[in-house]
Parts: structure tokens; C-alpha cells; sequence
């Protein structure tokens, strides 16, 4: 796989954070696991989970005004490490070590106990606000809840640890990732309609917008496809590293991923993947793309670095600008705030991150 490169290619220029592309910073107490975003129409809030246990809620400033993380928060504590969390329904639901599901409500800082899988460590937390539904699974426990927590259905009828889950667009399926494949199973009654074969261990997976792909990852440092319209299946390969995150564009025409030193974004449109090599997007220094976000409202995306680096490119042709430089704590997570004009991240350092978008960057 070869390098991509930022809009500057000299050695300075890839280092230096773009003009554009202002950030605020604070410390927290304990290393990034996860964010989310939300806005609900009167403000805008990230939740960053913690490796100490704890989800911390803060307000943070509009784009226009310079972004900015505020001083007061909400928290929800996990016994254990938070380990998964999502923006749903006017909060966030995490999940953690100590295996329980929980609901937060930003505005009231109210708390929702959702389910308890009596001390094992949730693998995988899916959500689908459409519908309501909750989906979450620890070892081959598989538990699908409406929005107040009670079970819509729940299995461990599956070969193995389920290590990633996700909903069909319309919210009727869900998609589990173990080994040798996955299962896709109807929310009405927990019935299990398909088992995808690909021999190997599945590490994540990912249902695209239009409901026509599902995409997994492999231990193999591959993705595996499966077009449910033509009902065949290809691997997209090439990676150096395994593939721990990847999100659509909002139309499905792009799925970025990690796995590399530079974001990959595979076309699915026109004539599908794999009929072209994935555009390369933000390449820096002595750094591998550890987290990516798809922007939600444009043909953007972000990527977080081993070293720190958080770039925002477009997948026309690569080009990104550098948000923030080399500081040497390893991004591990990414997400953007609904309407695309923010960009959230935290680090294994503990750094929570805020970065205004504005609205022409002038790169493709």
C-alpha cells in the first residue's frame, strides 16, 4: 500500500497543525476508551469513557464561536474500565468491564441501569435510535433491548465471542461478528435468517447505510464483503495492520478504515468495491491511523494517529490538513457532532480533544 500525502508535502508543512483547524484541549483523569457526540437542538455535548470507569459528559462550544470544552460535568461510573459508548436518544449509552449497560441523559445528568450481564466484560455495544434498540454482548451472550431496557430478544447460539455488532439500516437485523463469519439475525424473536462464511476470526463489522453490503473484519488484516443483492462476497486486502475501525460516508459510497499509515477509503458505488484500488488519505510521519470518523453532512473524514496526529481529509482525492501535530499520545477515538462542524477525540494520555470544522476547507 502506498503513501498518501497532506496538502503540504514538505517535511515542515506535514507537521504543522492547519490555521483552519482550530482545537481546545483539557486533561482527564485517565486514558481515552471512547466518545460520542450529540446535539439536541439547545446544545452540544461529547461523552468521553474512561479507562478508571468513569463516562464524562461536558458541554462543548459551537463551531462558530471557536471550539471549546466546558469546565462542569456529568459523570456515570463503570466498576472496571468504560469500554464501548454511544450517542442515543437525548444522551449516551455505555458499556463496561463490570458487563452493565447504562443509559445517561446529558441534560439531567439522570441515570438509566439498562442490563447487567453479571460481571463479564461487554465485547460489543450497537445501537439504532430509529427504533430504539440496544444491542450489546458479552463472550457468546447476545442481548438486543428496547430503549427503557427491556429484552427484545437475547442467544449465545454463536461459535464463539461475538467482537462486533451492527444494525441493518432499518433496525429489523443485526449483524454479529465471530469466528468464521457472521450471523444476521431478525429482532422479531431472535430468529437467525443468514450465516456468512469466511473461515478466520471476524473482528468487527459494519452494515452500510443502503443495507445492500455487509463488511467485516478480519485477524487476517483484511476486509471481507458480502453483497446481499448479488449474494456474492470479495476481500479487500493489502493492509499491514488489523482493521479496528471503519465507518461509512452517510450515502454509502465510501467506507473509511484503519489499518494502515494512511486512512483508506474504498468506493461502493458505481460499480462496487474492489474494482479499484481505496483513495489514500493524510499520511504523516512515524505515525499509523489508530481511530477514523466518516463525517455525518459531508464527503469528509478524519483520522487519529499512533503519535497524536488528527488530520481531516476528503476522499475525492486525498487531501487532508493536519489538526493537530505529532505529541506522541496515541489517538483512540474519534467521532463527529451530528451536523459535521466538530470533530471529537481523545487519547491514551487522557487528552479530550474538540476541533472546529468550518465549512469550506477548500480540499477534496
Amino acid at each position: 500500500m502506498t503513501l498518501a500525502h497532506t496538502r503540504t508535502c514538505d517535511d515542515a508543512g506535514a507537521r504543522l497543525a492547519s490555521p483552519l483547524l482550530a482545537r481546545a484541549e483539557r486533561q482527564l483523569p485517565a486514558n481515552v476508551t471512547a466518545v460520542a457526540a450529540l446535539n439536541d437542538g439547545v446544545q452540544a455535548r461529547a461523552a468521553f469513557a474512561l479507562g478508571d470507569g468513569s463516562v464524562r459528559i461536558r458541554d462543548i462550544g459551537k463551531a462558530e464561536d471557536g471550539p471549546s470544552i466546558g469546565e462542569s460535568e456529568c459523570v456515570v461510573f463503570h466498576d472496571g474500565a468504560a469500554t464501548a459508548l454511544e450517542p442515543f436518544l437525548r444522551g449516551f449509552v455505555s458499556a463496561g468491564q463490570d458487563g452493565r449497560i447504562v443509559h445517561c441523559l446529558a441534560a439531567d445528568a439522570s441515570v438509566a441501569p439498562l442490563f447487567d450481564f453479571g460481571g463479564r466484560w461487554v465485547d460489543a455495544l450497537a445501537v439504532h435510535e430509529p427504533s430504539g434498540h440496544i444491542a450489546a454482548a458479552a463472550e457468546r451472550h447476545l442481548v438486543v433491548l428496547d430503549q427503557r431496557g427491556k429484552v427484545q430478544f437475547e442467544t449465545d447460539a454463536f461459535p464463539s465471542t461475538i467482537s462486533g455488532l451492527s444494525f441493518a439500516p432499518e433496525g429489523r437485523r443485526i449483524a454479529a461478528a465471530h469466528l468464521d463469519g457472521l450471523s444476521v439475525l431478525s429482532i422479531d424473536g431472535g430468529v437467525q435468517e443468514h450465516r456468512l462464511v469466511w473461515k478466520g476470526s471476524h473482528i468487527g463489522v459494519s452494515w452500510s447505510p443502503d443495507g445492500r453490503y455487509i463488511v467485516s473484519a478480519t485477524q487476517e488484516r483484511e476486509l471481507h464483503v458480502w453483497d446481499l443483492v448479488t449474494l456474492r462476497d470479495l476481500r479487500l486486502g493489502g493492509y499491514p495492520r488489523k482493521i479496528h475501525g471503519m465507518q461509512w460516508l452517510a450515502k454509502g459510497e465510501f467506507l473509511v478504515c484503519t489499518g494502515a499509515d494512511v486512512m483508506t477509503a474504498w468506493a461502493f458505488a458505481e460499480a462496487g468495491p474492489g474494482g479499484r484500488p481505496p483513495i489514500e488519505i493524510g499520511y504523516v510521519y512515524d505515525g499509523l491511523v489508530t481511530a477514523v470518523a466518516a463525517n455525518p453532512a459531508r464527503a469528509l473524514v478524519a483520522g487519529g494517529y499512533s503519535n497524536g496526529s488528527l488530520l481531516v481529509g476528503g476522499v475525492t482525492k486525498g487531501e487532508a490538513l493536519l489538526a493537530r501535530g505529532s505529541e506522541g499520545d496515541t489517538v483512540t477515538a474519534l467521532s463527529w457532532l451530528p451536523y459535521g462542524r466538530c470533530l471529537i477525540a481523545g487519547t491514551a494520555a487522557g487528552h479530550a480533544i474538540v476541533v472546529g470544522v468550518p465549512q469550506d476547507l477548500g480540499i477534496r
